[in-house]
């Protein structure tokens, strides 16, 4: 005798058996017993929850000879005959190769006829929607109006396809997902019916790639018990269905929080030379950062995810490591990879780039962009700082320009007997020039007597805000840190400090009372004075006119400090 599969053996036979569908049995088992059952019946849901099912026990219920409480008794002599398929008034029709207008018609022929041995002739129509437009037109009539001893019952996973017409003379009941909970239990009885057991680890990583088809579940259970085992075990369902468990997930997780691209690569190569399937990963890793996301903000989420005890453990302590927007950051990501992978020759590289991008944090381009600019910075400001060590240039009476090294920036060994200095408004516009003061201290020059981080050199400023940032990531606001390294740091005055974004969003952000006071507590420990911050949440460029205007004047009054201590005369020429 040939195999059948588990899902086939240990189909429902009566609606109390059917899983997960409480709502629509109870209507269904009342009809029957009241003898109020419709003319035209439309199941719709995903793959897996019991819509055929239901449609062969409601064909049986409404023509077995001595129901009991609504349910088919499976006894009598047409429920046998129904089960075995000797008899012929219950049709199963599949629209999916019987879609023409030609089968409706031989259809809509055949309902005249009086059923042979039952009550009703049934006509079960699964996947209506591949229909075609025509065959929906023929079948309209005879749907609306049928002899009374025919009833259909269609079924479908797609009910956005059927006409409206359709939709409107059929009595709709929608399936759910089958829960986690329903599926175990179900599993369990299945297992004890093949006399084999399973670990509780086991059967709740089965309902959880199920993914609420009861079905898909089953036939998961089915392949493991194939291999001869009589316990089915947790790395048994593993290696049935290929896929890496919550442990393997967390360690890239963990890799991610860490900003640890080197033990990415590392990862990665086990899961290739593993033989996972990397698109099958990615949703995984989806997944896994969603429950990640439902930690940080469910109090109780351990009912929304099909996890064992030990993985919600791991998950919840990795949940700590992450901000919120770090996670839909992730979510993001990986989400826009998926669909690559389908089409992609290199699919690791793929893999490893989106990872290591997450190590880089969302604001990681921006982070290298402020780096250089923080280096040029540093030049000019070693330039301005030989400014004050010049001689008198006796018989000087027109400023001269230095030389530059062709960007517009003095070179690298720039002579220090250089006896003037010219300084042009539209470089003063740009953003690197606006952030160039002369250092408060500088030889043969007064110390400031200025308190605070406006008192001291831009060097001084970029070197406390890089510390900001530092001391957040050590703190555990990475988001926040990612945020303010896309920042532009200026000076409006001795206690207030610009900071401008080019992104609303990330000012919105960092303009919240929280953020803006920690942000001031940690700048004013690092000055060494009292500041206050102004946040600036317009485009970058508009910004940067806000803030540029005593910018300008305070390097032009050091300046012309500088002129006169040591007296050389010099012009701003606007070229």
């Amino acid at each position: 005798m040939s195999y059948t599969a588990l899902y086939r053996q240990y189909r429902p036979k009566t609606f109390d058996e059917i899983a997960g569908q409480p709502h629509i049995v109870n209507i269904l088992k009342n009809s029957v017993k009241a003898g109020r059952v419709a003319h035209a019946y439309l199941f719709t849901g995903t793959r897996g929850t019991g819509k055929t099912s239901m449609a062969h026990i409601l064909s049986r219920a409404i023509n077995c000879l001595s129901p009991v409480g609504g349910n088919p008794c499976n006894s009598c002599e047409i429920c046998l005959g129904i089960l075995s398929g000797g008899i012929m008034d219950i049709l199963e029709i599949d629209a999916a190769s019987n879609n023409s207008v030609d089968n409706v018609r031989d259809l809509r022929d055949e309902v005249l006829y009086s059923p042979s041995q039952t009550r009703y002739k049934v006509y079960i129509i699964d996947e209506v929607h591949m229909l075609s437009t025509g065959a929906f037109n023929a079948l309209l009539k005879t749907l609306e109006e049928p002899p009374e001893h025919v009833k259909f019952i269609l079924a479908t996973t797609e009910p956005h396809k059927l006409p409206a017409t359709i939709l409107s003379r059929c009595q709709r009941f929608d399936f759910h997902r089958i829960s986690a909970a329903d599926t175990i239990s179900r599993l369990e009885q299945v297992s004890g019916f093949c006399g084999a057991e399973a670990e509780p680890k086991a059967l709740r990583l089965i309902a959880a790639k199920s993914d609420g088809s009861l079905r898909d579940a089953i036939s998961i259970l089915d392949q493991c018990l194939s291999s001869g085992v009589k316990t089915v075990t947790y790395a048994d369902v593993l290696s049935t269905i290929g896929i890496v468990d919550y442990i393997f997930l967390g360690q890239v997780a963990e890799a991610v929080m860490k900003r640890d691209p080197s033990l990415i690569f590392e990862l990665v190569e086990k899961l290739v030379m593993s033989g996972k399937d990397i698109q099958n990963f990615v949703s995984d890793m989806i997944l896994y950062f969603r429950n990640l996301l439902l930690f940080k903000i469910s109090k109780d989420p351990s009912d929304m995810i099909a996890a064992t005890e030990e993985a919600l453990h791991d998950i919840r302590k990795i949940s700590e490591g992450f901000e919120k927007d770090e996670i839909t950051a992730a979510i993001r990501v990986l989400s826009e990879l998926e669909p690559m992978l389908r089409w992609a020759v290199q699919p690791r590289i793929m893999l490893e780039v989106s990872l290591v991008r997450l190590c880089e944090g969302i604001a990681g381009d921006a982070s290298v962009v402020l780096s250089e600019r923080i280096s040029l910075l540093e030049r000019k400001l070693s330039a301005f700082s030989s400014i004050s060590k010049m001689p008198n240039p006796e018989g000087a009476h027109k400023a001269k320009k230095p030389e530059t090294d062709g960007r517009g920036f003095p070179p690298e060994n720039n002579n220090a007997s250089s006896s003037t200095v010219d300084l042009q408004p539209n470089a003063l516009k740009t953003a690197e020039a606006k952030e160039i003061s002369a250092p408060a201290k500088t030889s043969g020059l007064k110390e400031s007597p200025r308190s605070g981080i406006a008192g001291r050199s831009t060097a001084d400023l970029q070197k406390a805000w890089h510390e900001v940032i530092l001391t957040l990531k050590e703190r555990g606001k990475r988001a926040l840190s990612s945020i303010l390294q896309t920042a532009k740091v200026t000076r409006l005055d001795e206690k207030i400090v610009c900071i401008a974004f080019n992104n609303e969003t990330s000012g919105k952000i960092a303009s919240d009372p929280a953020n803006i006071n920690i942000i001031e507590e940690l700048i004013s420990e690092k000055s060494g004075g009292q500041v206050k911050i102004k946040i600036t949440l317009a485009e970058m460029s508009d910004a940067d006119d806000s803030c540029s205007a005593a910018v300008v004047d305070e390097v032009l009054h050091k300046v012309e400090t500088l002129s006169a201590e040591h007296n050389f005369p010099f012009e701003v020429f606007d070229e």
